[in-house]
C-alpha cells in the first residue's frame, strides 16, 4: 500500500458538515477543506470542526457545546492532553507557561451564571462587533441579568464601532458608556459601561488609542469598599495596517503594550485590563510573536 490513501468521513452533529480526511500509508496526514481542520490520529482521523469547535475524535466523538453545556466543569484540555501524551504538539504544551497553571473557563449561560462576592466587583467583557447593530439584543441581555440581579458592575466592550450619539447607547442602572471611536477608519474603538452606583474617572493621560494598532479605553473605579481600581478594555485587530508590516505593526503593538504595563504597574497593583488581542496564546511554540506577547 506503499504511497496510498486511505479515506474516512467525520460529520460534526452541530454544524452538519462532513469531513474527509487522507491519509498517507506512511502516517502523514492531510487537511481536505470545507470548514475542517484535521490531525490525522489513525484510520479514523481526528480533528476539529471551524465552524462549532468541537473534537472530532475516536473517543471524544460528539464532545461539543452541548456536552460543554451540561457539564460547565469540562477540563477539555487536561483531557485532550491526556489522551494525546505521545503528540509532539501537547509534549510542547506541556513545557509551556500554561501548565503550571489552573485554566478555568466554565460555559456559564444566563441561569448558570453566580456572583459569588457581592463586595467585589464583576467585570463583563467581549467583543461586540458594532453596538449599533446590536445594541437591541445586548441591552436585553443586561436587562435579563439585571431582573436576575446578576448584572456585571463594569461592562468592558471591543469593537464597538462608530457611535455617533452615545445617548443611543444608554443602558438602564449604568452611567453613560465611555468610549473611544476611529476617526480615520471603519470597525474598532473600545468602550466601557459602569454602573450608576459607582463613581468613575477617565484615565486620559494613560488611555493609549492608536487606529489599528492600540485600540484602548481605560477608567479608574472607586467601589463600594476597598481600594481603587484601574480598568482598561484594549482591542488590538487581526487585520493588516496599510503600509506596516506584520512585524511593524505587531511590534508598535507591543511596544504600546509594554508602556501601558509599566505605567500602570507604577501607579496601582489593582488593575484589571480586558480585551480582545486576536493572539492564540495557545500557539506559543508556533508563532514567535506569540512567544514576544507571553514575555
Amino acid at each position: 500500500m506503499g504511497g496510498g490513501k486511505v479515506y474516512c468521513d467525520l460529520y460534526c452533529p452541530i454544524s452538519g458538515m462532513y469531513f474527509t480526511s487522507m491519509r498517507s500509508c506512511a502516517g502523514v496526514g492531510d487537511a481536505l477543506v470545507g470548514g475542517w481542520t484535521h490531525s490525522c490520529g489513525g484510520l479514523k482521523g481526528g480533528g476539529w470542526c471551524c465552524r462549532c469547535f468541537m473534537i472530532m475524535d475516536d473517543d471524544l466523538l460528539g464532545w461539543g457545546v452541548d456536552e460543554i453545556a451540561a457539564n460547565p466543569n469540562l477540563d477539555f484540555i487536561s483531557k485532550y492532553i491526556n489522551k494525546e501524551q505521545d503528540n509532539e504538539l501537547f509534549q510542547d504544551f506541556n513545557k509551556s507557561p500554561y501548565s503550571e497553571v489552573k485554566i478555568g473557563s466554565s460555559y456559564v449561560d444566563t441561569n448558570t451564571l453566580t456572583i459569588t462576592n457581592k463586595n467585589s466587583l464583576s467585570i463583563m467583557s467581549f467583543n461586540i462587533q458594532s453596538l449599533p447593530a446590536k445594541f437591541n439584543e445586548f441591552k436585553d441581555l443586561i436587562c435579563l441579568l439585571n431582573t436576575l440581579n446578576k448584572s456585571p458592575d463594569i461592562i468592558c466592550l471591543q469593537e464597538t464601532w462608530h457611535i455617533s450619539d452615545p445617548d443611543l447607547y444608554d443602558l438602564d442602572d449604568y452611567l453613560p458608556l465611555h468610549f473611544n471611536n476611529r476617526c480615520n477608519h471603519k470597525g474598532g474603538g473600545a468602550g466601557i459601561y459602569v454602573k450608576k452606583t459607582l463613581n468613575y474617572r477617565p484615565l486620559i493621560n494613560l488611555t493609549i488609542f492608536h487606529e489599528k494598532i492600540f485600540e484602548s479605553v481605560v477608567i479608574e473605579v472607586t467601589p463600594h469598599r476597598g481600594k481603587k481600581v484601574i480598568v482598561g478594555s484594549l482591542y488590538r485587530p487581526g487585520t493588516p495596517v496599510p503600509g506596516l508590516t506584520f512585524n511593524e505593526q505587531f511590534h508598535c503593538f507591543a511596544d504600546n503594550l509594554t508602556n501601558c504595563l509599566s505605567t500602570l504597574s507604577n501607579i496601582s497593583d489593582n488593575v484589571f485590563l480586558c480585551g480582545d488581542l486576536n493572539l492564540d496564546v495557545l500557539k506559543l511554540h508556533e508563532n514567535r510573536f506569540i512567544c514576544e506577547y507571553i514575555d
